[in-house]
């Protein structure tokens, strides 16, 4: 397994991975995300997308919002085939190496309160569990 840098010739295979979780949704339905929106996450000097490849296969993605002195961790998706075979962890650790050579101290994330697997995982790195917030949501048409 690898870590490396997303590219917009990832955008596919990193929205094939996104439409097929059901957790990354507010709404609680899948296909809520286009290719337009990860071209878009892809293009924001701000964001770091990092792909996890195993065999020349995406196996998961990590998208971390950088702001000055902390990062909001908004995803981290493995593709379920992949799953329990550390490619979370591996995603999880590049991040937070990208966070040490920026200087970042602080990670922050929010997860789905069904999403078990990612919830261990913050338990298993460390994370402390922090206040309860209810999502709220509305989508413009």
């Amino acid at each position: 397994m690898k870590i490396r840098k997303a590219t917009m010739k990832d955008a596919p295979k990193i929205l094939r991975l996104f439409n097929k979780e059901k957790y990354l949704s507010l709404s609680g339905e899948k296909n809520d995300y286009d290719l337009d929106l990860i071209k878009e996450y892809l293009s924001k000097k701000i964001m770091k997308i990092l792909v996890c490849e195993e065999d020349g296969k995406i196996c998961g993605v990590a998208i971390a919002h950088f702001w000055e002195g902390y990062i909001n961790l908004d995803m981290v998706v493995v593709d379920e085939n992949f799953r329990g075979k550390g490619v979370g962890k591996f995603l999880m650790d590049g991040v937070e190496n990208a966070a040490r050579k920026e200087g970042v101290k602080w990670i922050e994330s929010i997860t789905n309160k069904k999403n078990n697997g990612m919830q261990k995982l913050f338990e298993k790195l460390n994370y402390k569990k922090g206040g309860e917030f209810i999502a709220y949501f509305k989508r413009l048409r």
